[in-house]
This record gives structure tokens, sequence and C-alpha cells, in this order.
């Protein structure tokens, strides 16, 4: 959130978002429950929390995503990407009649790991010259990690010009802004993009031994990378505003998470749960919304409900978050969620989901924190936890749980209390039991 303009970055980085916000409504306070793709998407879509239904980190049947509410409620949905965690083998599918998540692009870079583990196998791992080549094998991969905005725009337009003149739910995700943070090909050469990915290698695995100036490299190319997604969502956006659907269309811009730049000494994004990850950015334009800053902060775990609030459809039981649009529109002072919860661990699990391999939280090593917007307790199972008074310390530098310790008893026991309703929900063996009789029943297996 802290490189948009219009969320007062001091470089010019979002001229289409930055106008987009001064029409519609922007949220500077906006909060993910995750602060990597898969627990903050599992939330973004289904209004729940991840750790919630045994912490599985995909769409289990468990939970209702809003393409499903959309669809069965007569919108034409698509969803169109190329993120690998959010593919149909993670449940991310469910509810859009079209869902474009670029395998092709993936199976060419699933074609390129086998030359890499015929190498490693053939010289080991850990030698000196894997360490070489590995970043040369980064260098051919990451054309083929995911598929550029411009290309992603292509097929959204083709999409809305077969379907915009029926309701429709479109979702699109956008990677350019992902590490390695390398400029467009023809705006670079190899051996610079090879120094790049090494020096991204570095930064991963040794972060104190960067450089200041290699940081602010690395932080002016995530700017350059802002600015062109920025470019392409607003060749988008005038592609609506020239067609007739302008009008009665609706647009969401937000993010999944943030990016660490060592303001906490690490890189990236990965369990953690400081501002500089879970702050995102969340915008909201439409018929009949009014220009307007809600200074109020507010959690992802709202936005579903308000996308179907705004449609005026009722949300599932299921969905824990609250609807937004009686804070937009002034007729609910408390609209959504003023207490903000995230969730992370500090080393996520790979478990056997029927043939395949599934990612979910350790309940051992589970990481939340809660923010009322001027507080923020991080709690973190067996190490020491943290407590941030925003207003005086929004960069979170001085952990006050020492010098604090009334507010960070009670919101510890906020904390605790959430815990608990989260393994409440988790299926018992009975449960899991009937559901696997009725799948089997529906496959006509039995």
């Amino acid at each position: 959130a802290d490189h948009l303009s219009c969320l007062g970055y001091s470089k010019q980085t979002t001229p289409n978002l930055d106008r987009l916000a001064s029409a519609g409504v922007l949220f500077p306070q906006a909060i993910s429950v995750g602060a990597t793709t898969p627990p903050s998407f599992v939330s973004l879509f289904t209004s729940t929390y991840p750790l919630m239904y045994g912490a599985k980190l995909y769409i289990t049947d468990s939970r209702t995503p809003v393409a499903q509410v959309l669809k069965e409620h007569g919108y034409h949905t698509a969803g169109i990407h190329s993120n690998p965690w959010l593919s149909p083998y993670f449940g991310y599918h469910r509810g859009f009649d079209t869902f474009d998540d670029s395998y092709q692009k993936r199976h060419h870079q699933s074609l390129l790991s086998k030359p890499r583990e015929l190498v490693k196998r053939i010289i080991g791992a850990e030698g000196r010259l894997y360490e070489f080549l590995f970043p040369i094998y980064l260098t051919l991969m990451r054309g083929a990690y995911y598929t550029k905005a411009e290309v992603i725009n292509r097929k959204v337009i083709s999409w809305l010009q077969a379907n915009g003149r029926e309701n429709f739910f479109l979702w699109v995700h956008y990677m350019d802004a992902h590490e390695p943070y390398l400029p467009p090909s023809r705006f670079i050469s190899p051996l610079k993009k090879y120094r790049i990915l090494e020096l991204d290698r570095k930064a991963r695995s040794s972060p104190g031994r960067l450089l200041p100036r290699q940081v602010n490299e690395f932080m002016s190319i995530y700017d350059s990378k802002v600015s062109y997604v920025d470019e392409m969502i607003g060749s988008l956006l005038h592609t609506v505003e020239q067609s007739s659907i302008s009008d009665n269309t609706f647009v969401v811009v937000t993010a999944d998470h943030g990016q660490q730049f060592l303001e906490h000494g690490r890189y990236g994004h990965r369990h953690y749960l400081y501002d500089e990850l879970i702050r995102v950015p969340l915008i909201i334009a439409g018929p009949g919304l009014e220009s307007q800053v809600i200074g109020q902060q507010v959690s992802l775990l709202d936005l579903a409900p308000t996308i179907l609030d705004m449609l005026e459809i009722e949300k599932p039981r299921a969905f824990l978050g609250n609807s937004l649009l009686p804070l937009i529109s002034r007729k609910g002072a408390r609209a959504g969620n003023s207490e903000a919860i995230s969730e992370t661990d500090t080393t996520t699990l790979l478990v056997r989901a029927s043939t395949r391999w599934k990612p979910r939280f350790d309940a051992n090593h589970r990481r939340i924190s809660l923010r009322t917007g001027k507080w923020k307790y991080i709690y973190t199972e067996a190490e020491e936890d943290e407590l941030y008074h925003l207003e005086d310390d929004p960069k979170e530098t001085q952990n006050v749980i020492d010098i604090e310790p009334e507010m960070a008893t009670e919101l510890r026991a906020k904390i605790m209390a959430h815990i608990e309703f989260e393994e409440k929900s988790a299926p018992s063996e009975e449960e899991l039991i009937k559901a696997k009789v009725r799948k089997l029943k529906g496959s006509g297996s039995i």
C-alpha cells in the first residue's frame, strides 16, 4: 500500500489507480487476513479465517466462494490469472463458468524443471557448480512463472466483448508486481537479468548482507512493476469506460499481501504480520458510490459480503465478514470489522489430500495478529509476543508489551478467544466420514 501515490507515496507510481480512487471510495487502512497468497485468498473469496475448518489453505467443501454464490444468482462468472496457488488444484475454479489460470504457461515451466532435476542428480544440490547454475536456470524459468498483464488484459477484454451484456462477475489477478522484480525483457539484458536474480537469491538467504543501494535498486524496480500494473489497469478500465457497461459496473481493486524491503530485516513476503505485509490497497468505485476517503480500519474479510450487498444478494451464513456498504453510505459508523485479525504461521505444512499434497497451517507454529487501528498485538506460538502502539509507532519498531501490560492482556485474551472459535470449526472425525460417504455416493462409487 505504501508504494501507491494515492496512499501517500512520494513517487507518482499509480496515476490510473489515483484517478479511480478519486472517483470512488479509498480505504487507506485496509488489512489483509494473510501475509501470503494461500491464507489471504482463502479468506478473500470465502469470508472465513484461514485457520478454520482444519486450517486447510485451499477452497474445501466447508467453504463457499463468492463466485459460487453469484453464479447461483444468475451471474456469468470468470476468473483470469496465472498464479499457481490459485489453480483448480486448490479449488479456486469453484463457481466460475470460465476459468483461465494460464496452465499452458506453467506447463512450459514444468518442462524446464526436468533438466534441472537431472543436473541436480548428476552434480548434487550442495556443490558450488549447482549454486552457480541455479540462478541461470531461474533466469530461463522466470519467463514462464506468470503471464504478463498485457496478455491477461487481452484475455479479459475478449471475454468482456463476448459476455459483457449480461450480469457478470469477473476476477482478474495480475502477478507482475510479484518478485522477482524484473523489468520487461525488452528493457533488460540477459546478463543484468541474471544479476538481479542472483541478488534476489541473496536477499532471501542473507537479507542482512544487502547494501542500502541494493535495497534501493529492488525498490526502484518494484516501483516500475507497480506502475506497469497501474498502466494495464488503466488500459482495462478505458476499455470498460468506452463500452456500454460502465454505468452499471462496480470495480474493486485490492491485493492479497504486501512486500518487505528490510523494514524488519527481511525481504519478500513470508511468515510475518507487520504492516508492510498486511496493509493493502482497497478501492471500490461504481454507480451510486460517492467519492470519499474512509479512514476507519477495515478487513478484507468484509470484501465478499460487501460485493454481495452492492448487488443486493444476501450473504451465506458461513460468511463471517460484514458489508462495508453501510460505512460507505454513512448509515453505519461501525460497519465491517473494526478489529482486523490476520493469520500466518512460522512454517507452512504440506499435507496429503487424496493423492496429492496441499498446504495447511500448522497449529503448533501459528502467528496471529489483532489490529485495532491504534494497537497491534502479534501472538506467536512458542515465541515472544509483540505489542505495538501504531499511533506513536506506525513502523512497529518498539515492542511495548512489557510497558503496556493491561492492553497486552486485553488483546491477547481476544486472540485466545479467536483461536478457540477457530478450533471449534474443525470437522469431527464423524463429520469427515459422513462427508466422504456423501462424496462417494455422489460419484456413484457406492
